[in-house]
């Protein structure tokens, strides 16, 4: 008989409801970053705040983080705090899907994966025989922080762009993979054009070419200001990373 007052398992149990799925990968590698890396949203700060007490954020055995049951709205400002694991910390804007009220778009449900690219900071443990160029940016001899770098084996093939971002000291270390010749490994150095800008979407202050070798470490002798002329060589001692 039914009861004459309501108790908790009279209730239908609860769907949990995925929001948005964040992979956050090396950009260099392609490995998916399954440690020293969380994400939040703006807004919404802790499970003793705005949220709803069934709010939470799962990580799967393959480091996805699932983000779960969000109050729905337009779109989510997003913060990938990646420090801990050797990278710079990502922001971006989610635009959830509109509700597939079939269950059969495929499409929706895909659109709630987010792939963030990492990129790696100058303390980042490389790997010793990786190819690595580290410099210094400023700007009228200050430190300039989250400029982009960027370099591209010569002649230049599609995709084959690296890149780097300057930390709050102006310090960027550029890892790359140099092409092979004709199927055999890299013996003679390669030209590399090195690319420098503010930001992705703007457009690049200048240019500069320099030789590098295959699994070396280069760096610049001296600081490259952005607001001058000096482009300095790199410095005689090159060697393991």
């Amino acid at each position: 008989m039914p009861h004459p007052f309501p108790v908790a398992f009279d209730d239908p149990p609860r769907e949990d409801q995925v929001t948005l799925a964040v992979t956050p990968f090396d950009a260099l590698t392609g490995h998916i970053v399954t440690r020293g890396v969380d994400v939040s949203v703006d807004g919404f700060s802790s499970p003793e705040g705005p949220w709803p007490a069934y709010y939470k954020t799962i990580r799967n055995r393959t480091g996805v983080l699932v983000l779960i049951n969000l109050p729905p709205q337009p779109a989510y400002r997003v913060r990938v705090r990646a420090v801990n694991a050797g990278y710079f910390d990502q922001t971006f804007e989610f635009v959830p899907p509109a509700p597939d009220l079939s269950g059969r778009d495929r499409g929706r449900e895909i659109a709630r994966l987010g792939q963030v690219p990492l990129m790696r900071r100058p303390t980042f443990p490389f790997e010793p025989t990786a190819t690595l160029v580290r410099g210094r940016l400023v700007r009228d001899g200050a430190a300039v922080q989250g400029y982009r770098v960027e370099a591209v084996p010569l002649p230049e093939v599609p995709d084959r762009v690296f890149s780097a971002l300057s930390d709050e000291r102006g310090n960027f270390a550029l890892a790359l993979r140099l092409p092979p010749i004709a199927g055999a490994e890299v013996l003679e150095p390669i030209t590399v054009q090195f690319r420098f800008s503010e930001r992705e979407d703007l457009p690049t202050l200048f240019e500069l070419e320099r030789d590098l070798a295959d699994g070396r470490m280069h760096v610049f002798e001296r600081p490259i200001d952005l607001a001058g002329t000096d482009r300095p060589d790199f410095a005689d001692e090159g060697g393991s990373s």
